[in-house]
This record gives C-alpha cells, sequence and structure tokens, in this order.
C-alpha cells in the first residue's frame, strides 16, 4: 500500500508540529526526574554532612497537653 503525496505531506506537517511539544515534555520530565534523583542521592548519602548532623541531634522533650478549665454544655 502506498501513501499519496498529500497524506505523506500532512504526516510530516504533523511531525513537525509536535516535535517540540514532545522534547519540552521530555525536557521538563528530565528535569523534574533529576531533581527527585539529586533530592535522594543526598538524603542517603552518608557524606553529605547536614544528614550526618541530624543524625546526632538528641531527642526534644516530650510534649504536654494541660487542660485547663471546664468547658460548658449549651
Amino acid at each position: 500500500m502506498t501513501t499519496s503525496p498529500v497524506s505523506a505531506t500532512r504526516l510530516l506537517r504533523r511531525a513537525v508540529r509536535r516535535t517540540p511539544r514532545i522534547a519540552g515534555a521530555l525536557l521538563v520530565a528530565g528535569g523534574l526526574g533529576g531533581g527527585v534523583a539529586n533530592a535522594y542521592w543526598q538524603s542517603t548519602d552518608s557524606s553529605n554532612d547536614a544528614a550526618a548532623r541530624a543524625d546526632s541531634l538528641p531527642a526534644g522533650a516530650t510534649p504536654v497537653a494541660a487542660v485547663t478549665g471546664r468547658r460548658r454544655s449549651p
């Protein structure tokens, strides 16, 4: 089966219109994926100074909830 010159031209025009959109979507996805990968690496890498310091922090005090007064029922 052969394609007519008209349909081949349409296909080429469609491909030319879609190429920037596809390239842009791939760049955005790659940028987001790269950011996520970097954040994961930074949080799991033991040579990261901030993560090493956070592991050595002492535990804080346990919060205490104190109730004062009585609530009146309507």
